[in-house]
């Protein structure tokens, strides 16, 4: 088995069916890296899965470098978020990453002018329905020759954390900049946990591989302070959790140690077939949902503004006039 992955996590992916593994967009690393257990039938589309992935990488870093000049001339600051901020240094191929989009962040005074050279490239605003904690993220996309290339621009890490403006560190492109070391890791696990619950196995990966290769040199202590600065302190308990059972991965400088109670809790609910079906598991996943939350007011809060959008969108869709 290649290193890529912990062979016992191998053994665990080997179980779960093929159509569950594709909804995690997988087929690309399983095409690279563990060829050997790709049903014959298969192996075709998720060569041509492969190929898709690393060229639509390629074509979102194209359009990056194509703004290069404009985002120089206006002296924005933007930060480049998961997908892309990781890929170069988490994924040797290409291809093993599935990326749907291109995730940026910008303060909102800084927005228009994103958008103007966004429009200049071809873009155009998506009008999606918002939401209290997703208002801080706008869609713009476009239809390149080969492919549909979404954008996605940030003005909040998430809906109770501010815009971040230090911590960064240069890309391997300017004028472009990523979060540094310790808040990369914490957005990871926040946006997997916190915003997500775990319904993509592909950013648990991610996680592994940023914690794997970078782990001697993060400042662990700084990284508990924002942790709890930032409220995200079940979600790092759940995500180390599973870096430990699923991944046999001990990180050395863990600094909280689960109760007995919180720990069976993890070990009955945070299981590998959740993993793989959350969206399978209704009771399991919202429970796991208000879990992650530091308090249960900030739960109660997320189920609220959600509760306002669901309401106010029946209520338009009961008032919308008549098609003759």
């Amino acid at each position: 088995m290649h290193h890529f992955l912990p062979t016992n996590l191998v053994h665990e992916i080997q179980k779960v069916d093929f159509q569950t593994l594709e909804e995690h967009f997988l087929e690309g690393l399983l095409f690279k890296y563990f060829p050997a257990i790709i049903p014959m039938e298969r192996r075709k589309n998720y060569y041509r899965l492969w190929v898709a992935r690393w060229n639509k990488i390629r074509l979102l870093e194209n359009e990056l470098l194509s703004w290069q000049a404009e985002i120089k001339a206006q002296d924005l600051q933007v930060v480049l978020l998961k997908g892309m901020a990781l890929v170069h240094t988490l994924y040797p191929d290409l291809g093993s990453r599935y990326m749907s989009d291109l995730d940026l962040l910008i303060g909102p005074n800084s927005l228009p002018d994103l958008e103007r050279i966004l429009i200049n490239h071809g873009y155009h605003p998506v009008k999606d329905s918002k939401w209290k904690a997703n208002r801080h993220k706008m869609t713009y996309e476009k239809q390149s020759p080969d492919a549909i290339l979404i954008i996605e621009v940030h003005s909040r890490l998430f809906f109770h954390v501010d815009l971040v403006t230090t911590d960064l560190l240069p890309w391997i492109y300017s004028p472009y900049k990523i979060l540094n070391i310790e808040m990369n890791l914490l957005h990871m696990i926040g946006h997997v946990a916190f915003s997500h619950t775990f319904i993509k196995f592909f950013w648990l990966i991610d996680i592994y591989r940023f914690i794997s290769l970078n782990e001697q040199n993060i400042n662990w202590n700084y990284f508990f302070k924002l942790i709890e600065k930032y409220r995200l302190k079940n979600s790092y308990a759940m995500v180390f959790f599973i870096l430990k059972h699923f991944f046999k991965y001990q990180i050395a400088h863990e600094k909280t140690s689960l109760t007995w109670f919180k720990k069976t809790i993890y070990q009955h609910l945070l299981t590998f077939s959740f993993l793989m079906e959350n969206q399978n598991l209704k009771i399991r996943y919202i429970l796991i949902k208000h879990l992650t939350k530091d308090h249960l007011w900030t739960a109660i809060k997320y189920d609220f503004y959600w509760l306002i959008d669901y309401l106010n969108q029946q209520l338009k869709q009961k008032t919308r006039p008549l098609q003759k």
